[in-house]
């Protein structure tokens, strides 16, 4: 399965104000830059835990119907829709009464199958992309994003803004325990039921 973010949120978790008072600069100056920085830990953090922080719309892309969809980005909040390509090459839209969805917990992945007596309908065979699952994924606004993901995404732009190169030379660097890592492993979904 390929996932897209169709639409991204227009914001971050983190404002400019919070990355500024969890630096300790004082003064504009160094917005633009520390917005960039927001920006690359926001999607480092997103990509380490397949989450979705602010509500965001996907593509999952695949080539057939599998016995069950499994929607892995987490948290989904609503499945869009499910078009697909029929034997004819032309592009359907499954009916929402066709399927059933399990996303009651932001915790463990989404899960699409067909409904009660119902199957997927056949696709084109040989055809990349066939069906494509549209839905939504993220935890809402900024003040809806659990704190550890936001902590996470501060220590990553207060890092970075005080090391600018990828070697640090003539220091002694020590890692802060239960620092980032353990941040990202606390809010880790594992296996599941």
């Amino acid at each position: 399965m390929r996932y897209e973010k169709t639409s991204p949120p227009s914001t971050y978790p983190v404002t400019t104000t919070e990355a500024r008072t969890h630096c300790l600069i004082y003064g504009s100056a160094d917005d633009t830059y520390l917005d960039s920085l927001i920006a690359a830990a926001t999607r480092h953090v997103e990509s380490l835990s397949s989450r979705q922080l602010l509500t965001a719309t996907w593509a999952a892309r695949m080539d057939d119907f599998p016995e069950e969809i499994e929607l892995r980005i987490l948290p989904v909040a609503s499945v869009v829709s499910i078009v697909y390509v029929d034997p004819d090459a032309v592009s359907q839209t499954l009916a929402a009464a066709n399927y059933r969805t399990d996303i009651e917990s932001p915790d463990c992945p989404g899960r699409i199958s067909p409904a009660y007596g119902m199957t997927w309908p056949a696709v084109r065979g040989e055809t990349y992309n066939a069906v494509t699952v549209s839905f939504t994924a993220g935890y809402g606004a900024a003040a809806a994003v659990p704190e550890t993901y936001k902590q996470a995404i501060l220590l990553l732009v207060a890092h970075w803004f005080e090391n600018r190169e990828p070697v640090n030379i003539g220091n002694i660097v020590n890692t802060i325990p239960l620092a980032f890592t353990s941040l990202m492993a606390a809010e880790g979904w594992g296996t599941y039921a």
